[in-house]
């Protein structure tokens, strides 16, 4: 969970001292920001025993920390690679943070739905 934190740190450094962040940037850090607002919520919850300590709970939330971390790590190598004017090599990785992106709607809306089925206490 800390490894993520930090991740997710660097990335929100990277983006506040780009000037002129693309359409893209700016969609993609509010989708990672909201998004681990959820998960952490929901890891959280979990951790107090808000959420019952099940098997499923656990691999629902363990499923989105990685998914989470996932998009986290494509788009700090977009910023990194941003940075060290790797140009040519952006639209590619673009590719690849999109794609881990795909994952997240289906993934918070399990962790959504552990409130909602009675998993919350």
């Amino acid at each position: 969970m800390k490894k993520v934190t930090a991740a997710f740190a660097s990335l929100m450094l990277c983006v506040l001292f780009i000037a002129g962040c693309s359409g893209f940037e700016r969609t993609t850090l509010q989708t990672l920001s909201a998004s681990k607002v959820t998960i952490d919520g929901a890891h959280a919850d979990y951790e107090s025993g808000k959420l019952p300590h099940t098997q499923a709970v656990n691999d629902v939330i363990t499923k989105a920390i990685a998914i989470q971390k996932t998009a986290v790590d494509a788009m700090v190598v977009y910023e990194q690679m941003k940075i060290t004017g790797q140009t040519s090599a952006l639209p590619e990785q673009e590719t690849v943070v999109l794609v881990a992106l795909v994952n997240l709607p289906t993934i918070l809306t399990d962790v959504k739905g552990l409130y909602s089925t009675g998993g919350a206490k």
